[in-house]
């Protein structure tokens, strides 16, 4: 349910299984993270701890916990329990990438560089995404779709790298290409607010507004707390029919007030553009 991106169902499944196996920790760490996909991060940290009560070694919920202490702006207590997750599992990637940027927010950024310099030597494909990466910030598209597609030979289920390749279409202009990417990052990953939000991005210049609408309506569904979804909204309601005051109204719904209760037609001011860079 986490993956499909539908954290309250999880939430509701794992309180139904915890009331049977008060002390699983399995179940625990699916009500902290369900929390914490839910911005509620203090129950969530509160949760993430007796799963690791009942479990210690369960390194999955400590980097669960430390995803909770994150969103609570202390990522000084975050670094020891995601070195502890690595601790646990050093093949867990996720945690170790978490680290580097747990340290790097504690201010401690040599110990981030060598955090992330570690992941990188333990995992050769990520050395070759991050060079991907590299690539593309510097503007060297060829150099670095020809890593992507190294990558996705490799790995065709990738959505890390099928995301990323989407995002270099899009800034190439290749937008029917980025269309294609970024559905199947939604298809394997439908959790995943981020490709969401770059296909909605896509679907605007293809001109698939309907399509765009309902990707930035997903983000939102995902997670009504972060901004992206609505400023992809927003984005749409400039190139189609919808108003503002169906904005300010889809926004208050996700936020979980009534919209009859405020002027529609004023609607909150949306900015920000969503489309690539002009080519040099």
């Amino acid at each position: 349910m986490l993956r499909s991106g539908d954290a309250a169902a999880a939430e509701r499944a794992s309180r139904a299984a915890l009331l049977q196996y008060p002390d699983d920790a399995n179940f625990l760490a699916l009500l902290g993270a369900a929390l914490n996909r839910q911005n509620r991060s203090v129950e969530a940290e509160v949760v993430l701890r007796k799963a690791i009560d009942a479990d210690p070694g369960y390194a999955k919920a400590h980097e669960a916990l430390a995803h909770a202490l994150l969103a609570q702006k202390r990522p000084a207590d975050a670094v020891p329990v995601l070195r502890q997750a690595v601790s646990l599992n050093p093949a867990l990637k996720s945690a170790q990438v978490t680290l580097s940027q747990a340290l790097l927010a504690a201010g401690l950024e040599q110990e981030a560089k060598d955090a992330f310099d570690e992941l990188l030597q333990r995992h050769p494909r990520m050395q070759r995404l991050a060079k991907a990466t590299e690539h593309h910030r510097a503007g060297q598209f060829e150099q670095a779709e020809a890593i992507y597609r190294e990558l996705l030979r490799q790995d065709p289920d990738d959505v890390t790298v099928s995301r990323l390749f989407g995002v270099l279409a899009l800034d190439a202009g290749n937008y029917r290409n980025a269309a294609v990417l970024l559905r199947q990052a939604v298809k394997l990953a439908p959790g995943f607010h981020a490709a969401w939000i770059d296909l909605c991005r896509a679907q605007i210049e293809l001109h698939e507004l309907d399509d765009a609408f309902a990707s930035a309506e997903r983000a939102i569904q995902l997670d009504p707390g972060r901004a992206g979804g609505y400023i992809a909204l927003g984005e749409v309601s400039n190139h189609s029919d919808v108003t503002q005051s169906d904005i300010a109204a889809t926004m208050l719904q996700y936020l979980g007030l009534d919209h009859r209760k405020f002027n529609q037609d004023a609607g909150p001011p949306i900015s920000g553009s969503l489309k690539p860079p002009p080519a040099n």
